[in-house]
């Protein structure tokens, strides 16, 4: 059994001591006796997450877990590095935020174009899977309208000093996991 694992921070097992043994993939793995195959990254977008799907032959995996992220998060391509970067505007990743992106989201952006997007990646991600066991997920502080599998809400884990799942979080959103599959 391979299970396939994407999303951000909090699938990649961030503010954990060790994130490969203690994140909620691996202790989902050990369960099953899966491989994991966990290509989450921090600051990921939803964008990025459909990305990676699309680029993925589905019928190698035997369930998928996707964590959408926030709406705000997108990603481009630079042909100077030849490869794909995070863009996100929140004051706590300095590094993804760039000069032409900060006047994006000052004077272009706005939470309903962000709404529709994460209602189009939602969607895509339903019907790329619809085929194939999946669950998707959410972890987030505003109201997200959209009908995912698990909605984990701050307080439905236990948190890291950033506000990420600390050990014991983790173990809690496997156990959710396991409930529903």
């Amino acid at each position: 059994m391979k299970i396939y694992f994407d999303g951000c921070s909090f699938t990649w097992g961030d503010e954990l001591e060790d994130n490969y043994t203690s994140r909620y993939s691996r202790l989902l793995c050990n369960h099953f006796g899966a491989e994991e195959y966990n290509i989450a990254k921090r600051g990921g977008s939803n964008r990025r997450i459909v990305r990676n799907i699309l680029e993925h032959d589905v019928s190698q995996y035997d369930l998928f877990i996707i964590q959408m992220t926030k709406r705000q998060r997108t990603e481009y391509y630079s042909e100077d590095d030849n490869k794909w970067k995070a863009v996100s505007h929140t004051p706590w990743e300095p590094e993804r935020s760039y000069d032409v992106w900060n006047d994006y989201y000052k004077n272009i952006y706005q939470d309903e174009y962000g709404k529709v997007d994460e209602l189009m990646y939602y969607t895509i991600l339903r019907n790329h899977l619809r085929d194939v066991p999946h669950r998707i997920i959410w972890f987030g502080n505003y109201d997200m309208t959209l009908p995912v599998d698990i909605k984990f809400s701050k307080g439905s884990y236990t948190k890291a000093e950033k506000g990420h799942p600390d050990e014991n979080g983790h173990k809690k959103i496997c156990q959710d996991l396991l409930d529903i599959l």
